[in-house]
């Protein structure tokens, strides 16, 4: 009984030092030991990982994007469905994708995907669970990080770093999301809007 308690007490200690406060657990920890460690060592890498999805790339203006969405509606790639629509097959289910850019100084930098299915039993978590599948295949790995899902603490959320690039798989309250996001662009964009915020302030300071 006392050996199977001391057990339990270790089993815990070890759950614990593998999942934060905020329910994260490195899965790849020979790319660090935190989700910062890991960006800033793959950052040093000094790669830069650009493809996103259907030839879609980091760093396309405006016009770009735009003019690369007509090649795909003329080849029939995807189709406009209140938005444009991309189906994707994963295994025997058919899933529908739709997307949206973000941009910074012109520039693409973030990419996000909701993805749905027409079938009423297919659930966020069901569409998660594949999408997971096949970016296991595409990056020839498990997940980078696994996180609790912040709509639900049983589901979970998986992010992949690679270079620039952060890819990340959440469950939303129908759908399935997956942003894309060029980490140096946000590092920039954070780091300047943080600058702006403290310039507003002394302003606002010097005014009173």
């Amino acid at each position: 009984m006392e050996k199977n308690f001391y057990f339990l007490v270790l089993t815990l200690f070890l759950l614990f030092l593998n999942c934060n406060e905020d329910g994260i657990k490195i899965i790849n920890k020979e790319k660090g030991s935190s989700y910062e460690e890991i960006i800033k060592n793959e950052l040093a890498k000094n790669i830069r990982n650009d493809e996103i999805f259907l030839g879609y790339k980091f760093g396309m203006t405006k016009n770009q994007f735009s003019l690369k969405t007509n090649e795909l509606l003329n080849s029939k790639v995807v189709y406009t469905d209140k938005y444009i629509t991309y189906d994707l097959h994963i295994e025997s289910y058919k899933f529908k994708c739709t997307y949206s850019p973000e941009y910074y100084n012109d520039k693409l930098y973030r990419f996000g995907v909701s993805v749905t299915s027409d079938e009423s039993y297919v659930t966020p978590e069901l569409i998660s669970t594949y999408l997971r599948i096949s970016f296991m295949n595409k990056y020839l790995s498990d997940a980078d990080i696994e996180k609790n899902s912040i709509l639900n603490k049983k589901i979970k959320d998986y992010i992949w770093i690679n270079g620039n690039r952060e890819t990340k798989i959440i469950n939303g309250i129908n759908d399935a999301r997956i942003f894309y996001t060029d980490l140096i662009a946000d590092k920039e964009k954070k780091e300047n809007e943080l600058k702006e915020n403290e310039r507003k302030t002394k302003e606002t300071i010097n005014n009173l």
